[in-house]
């Protein structure tokens, strides 16, 4: 199947950022999929595929991600009030 290019329009990584980590904040444990389609919900999607955007964030220390197989996938996550 060829790939389809998206219609959504592409975030800044800073913007990305904010909107993932407010999402976060506010839901608590989400997996890569419900971001996604959180991200989606405002039009937007974020500067890399999901899975690439969030592990720079784990790498950089701002979310928490750890697999869950209840879920079938990674979960994220944010300490309240902080970062990770």
């Amino acid at each position: 199947m060829p790939c389809v290019k998206s219609k959504l329009a592409e975030m800044t990584d800073e913007e990305a950022e904010g909107h993932v980590l407010s999402v976060l904040k506010r839901s608590g444990k989400m997996t890569t999929r419900e971001l996604e389609q959180e991200v989606q919900r405002t039009g937007k999607r974020c500067p890399d595929s999901a899975v690439r955007f969030l592990m720079r964030l784990k790498t950089a220390g701002k979310v928490h991600g750890e697999v869950s197989v209840e879920k079938g996938g990674w979960l994220w996550w944010v300490d309240e009030g902080k970062e990770a």
